[in-house]
């Protein structure tokens, strides 16, 4: 009778810590939650995974540090984050220094660098010591005439720009009031018109301004009416022109979907729903909008001036903590949706509609494609879809899709089977 209890017990236990080891992510993406609050829910998390995989492992193994679920990306928020907010771990001082910056840019003399000194690189000129000092790049576009001119937006250092295919690199942003850039939108009928989303809607190191034109290929940029102060908190996490007419711009925040009908003068929330993360067209049906957020799928028929949500075939709100979308012109009816599971930010599965996301069903929801182990099967581990979510379909083969998580997968019949890339 004993040895019969003591299993299920194991279970309770281990469960309850998988589930409750995913408290300090909500904690880090509330920005009015102390650091030190923070911290120590993560540390308690990270204690009790160490706890339990000694239970599991051998005398001879041990547990990696970076093999805690969400560890490296923890780090890399505790090292920029502690830093800005000792002693007392207000999390507001980054906001409002931020702030204070971009006044001060704002009232800065005109001729401000003509009295600029020599300066010589002290350091440092290694590594940072979390994560191997590898910076995070959120968003990337190509010039849809010109190849060889990429922008890329980084998560705290601002919109790059090369023209002779990544060769060489250069930025005029550091003047910016934030220097995260989440979404990059290049106007396919004239590429000089770019828009770009501020902030670092993926992980909010910082936050957003809201959205920036510029109408000269970057080189300068100007406000849109859809702005923001820093110490508001939001975020922006994607933009969408609308192909049929470059006027029309979509903006997925923290706040719901926002429509200009103007290029970037006047801006209507049309989708009040909070964190819209993706947003889609129909291929070759422009007026068809899908867009995306924690609450669930939601689709327009006209434009984006209204939108319904979608819920046959798809997983319950209380269920995924992020979902996204893919569709492909090789068959316009296709839309894949792929969720994050909201306990442990693993697969939960892999949603396929032929109707043009009238309905959808699942195609698969294992092997793990959004956790650590190549092959799949650390599903009670989980993953990061919190952090990491995407999938893209091919343009010519309509069950040929891929995702993005902490690894890459690549399915050839329409998400039924997976095979890491």
């Amino acid at each position: 009778m004993k040895t019969k209890l003591l299993l299920p017990t194991f279970i309770f236990f281990f469960i309850t810590s998988i589930a409750f080891s995913q408290d300090w992510i909500k904690l880090m993406n509330d920005p009015t939650v102390n650091f030190y609050d923070v911290q120590k829910e993560f540390n308690k998390a990270a204690n009790e995974e160490r706890m339990d995989a000694e239970k599991i492992l051998s005398d001879e193994e041990d547990m990696e540090e970076n093999e805690i679920p969400g560890y490296l990306q923890y780090k890399r928020w505790e090292w920029f984050t502690e830093q800005r907010v000792y002693p007392s771990g207000d999390r507001s001082m980054i906001s409002k220094s931020l702030y204070d910056v971009k006044q001060k840019l704002f009232t800065a003399s005109s001729n401000r660098l003509a009295s600029a000194g020599n300066w010589t690189l002290l350091g440092p000129n290694t590594t940072f010591p979390v994560g191997s000092g590898a910076g995070r790049i959120n968003c990337i576009a190509i010039h849809p005439t010109n190849s060889n001119i990429i922008f890329v937006g980084a998560a705290s250092g601002g919109l790059w720009k090369t023209t002779d295919g990544g060769s060489t690199w250069s930025t005029n942003t550091d003047n910016f009031a934030v220097l995260g850039i989440t979404d990059i939108a290049i106007d396919p009928v004239n590429p000089n018109i770019m828009y770009i989303a501020t902030g670092d809607g993926e992980h909010s190191d910082n936050y957003s301004v809201g959205v920036l034109k510029s109408t000269d290929g970057g080189n300068t940029w100007n406000i849109t009416s859809l702005s923001f102060s820093i110490i508001q908190n939001n975020q922006m996490y994607r933009l969408a022109i609308n192909p049929a007419n470059p006027n029309m711009i979509y903006a997925g925040s923290s706040l719901g979907l926002y429509l200009s009908k103007d290029a970037g003068a006047t801006w209507v929330k049309t989708l009040n729903v909070a964190g819209v993360k993706n947003i889609e067209f129909k291929p070759q049906h422009s007026n068809v909008v899908y867009a995306v957020s924690s609450t669930g799928f939601y689709r327009s028929l006209n434009a984006g001036l209204s939108f319904t949500k979608i819920t046959s075939g798809l997983p319950s709100t209380s269920a995924v903590n992020r979902l996204a979308i893919a569709v492909t012109p090789a068959d316009s009816n296709y839309v894949y949706v792929l969720a994050g599971q909201s306990s442990i930010s693993g697969f939960y599965g892999l949603y396929r509609s032929t109707n043009g996301g009238t309905s959808f069903t699942l195609q698969s929801n294992k092997p793990n494609i959004l956790g650590w182990v190549s092959n799949g099967s650390d599903s009670t581990k989980g993953g990061q879809s919190w952090y990491t979510l995407t999938i893209a379909a091919s343009p010519t083969n309509k069950n040929e899709i891929v995702t993005g998580g902490v690894n890459i997968w690549h399915s050839s019949n329409g998400g039924v089977s997976w095979n890491i890339m």
